[in-house]
This record gives C-alpha cells, sequence and structure tokens, in this order.
C-alpha cells in the first residue's frame, strides 16, 4: 500500500509540472512530462484519457488525439475517449468525422441528450431538417426541458412542418402538414 501510494505521488508530481508548463505556454516542456508519465504509468486507468483532456483544454487538439486514442485501446468501454475524440475533430474543422464518431458512440454507448444536441446543431448547419428534428425528439425524449433541443426542435420544424412547434406532435410529418387535404375515395367502374 506504501509502495502504490509513493507511485501515484510521483505520477501526481509529473502531471502537475506538465500542467504548469501548459498554464506558462510552455508545450514542449509539458509533451515530454506527459511522455513520461505515459512511459512510467501508461498501465494506469484513465491516464491518457486524462493527459489528453488536459492537453485538449490547453488547445493542443491534434496531439491530445493520440492519448484519446490510447485511452481507447486500454479502456474500449469507456466513452470519454469517443467523446473527445469527436470534440477534437469538430475543433480542427472536419465535421464529417466528428458526426461519424457521434454515431458510432449513440450506437455503442447509447442514447446521451447533450451527443443528439451536437447531432443535431451539425445537422442544421447541414440544413438536414429531418436529422435535426430526429435529434432533437431524441434528446427531449431524455431531458424535456433542454432549451438547446427546442431551439434546434423549433428551427427544423419550421422547414419541416411549417410550425415552429411542429416538432411537439406525434403525428406524421404528411399528417400535421396545413396543406394535407383529406383522402378522397376513387371509385373505379370496369
Amino acid at each position: 500500500l506504501e509502495e502504490r501510494r509513493k507511485r501515484l505521488n510521483q505520477l501526481d508530481d509529473i502531471i502537475l509540472g506538465a500542467q504548469d508548463e501548459l498554464r506558462k505556454k510552455v508545450p514542449i516542456e509539458a509533451r515530454r512530462l506527459f511522455r513520461r508519465a505515459m512511459e512510467f504509468f501508461g498501465e494506469e486507468p484513465g491516464l491518457p484519457v486524462d493527459i489528453g483532456a488536459r492537453m485538449f483544454l490547453a488547445g493542443l487538439v491534434s496531439e491530445s488525439m493520440e492519448y484519446f486514442q490510447k485511452g481507447m485501446e486500454l479502456a474500449p468501454n469507456d466513452p470519454r475517449s469517443y467523446n473527445y475524440i469527436s470534440q477534437c475533430y469538430e475543433a480542427m474543422g472536419d465535421m464529417e468525422k466528428a458526426e461519424e464518431m457521434i454515431r458510432s458512440i449513440l450506437r455503442r454507448f447509447g442514447p446521451n441528450e447533450g451527443l443528439y444536441v451536437r447531432l443535431g446543431k451539425a445537422a442544421l448547419a447541414r440544413r438536414n431538417w429531418d436529422e435535426a428534428l430526429n435529434c432533437a425528439q431524441g434528446a427531449l425524449s431524455i431531458n424535456p426541458i433542454n432549451d438547446e433541443a427546442h431551439r434546434i426542435g423549433a428551427e427544423a420544424s419550421t422547414r419541416v412542418y411549417g410550425n415552429a412547434k411542429g416538432y411537439l406532435r406525434t403525428e406524421t410529418k404528411a399528417a400535421a402538414s396545413p396543406q394535407a387535404q383529406p383522402a378522397k375515395e376513387i371509385k373505379l367502374d370496369l
């Protein structure tokens, strides 16, 4: 127990030293210390994600990807690495890969309010109204008071239904449309 405590104190010293270097805007020294931490303490659970998050928040987006990918390898059932990778793609401007990663997270780990909102925003930016509407409804099914999901739903609903509150209905799109007319019976005499 004492040996374990000593090792964790060494790891803390390295990580805090690297964090100080990031704060001082000396990323080269921070990278060196983070690599040293991974070299000696790489088996510690969550360490790659922690280091990657620190680098990501310091603006070293592409360098943080390496740690998140390592985190995915070491703990494939931890959604944090996947989520951070999607954020890295967004920060680098690669929205297609970011959306693909978000969909992968949703398939792998199940519904998530925040991911539905992020996917809905991306769909709005692409003017994919149906997808934005589905994402808003997915987020609202988890949290009915999510303001951002309501905003996405209202904007997409205006385009799909012609009514900003149309996304709150449970009817089909054709039935909810104000232009929809009742079906006419057609008689054929043969």
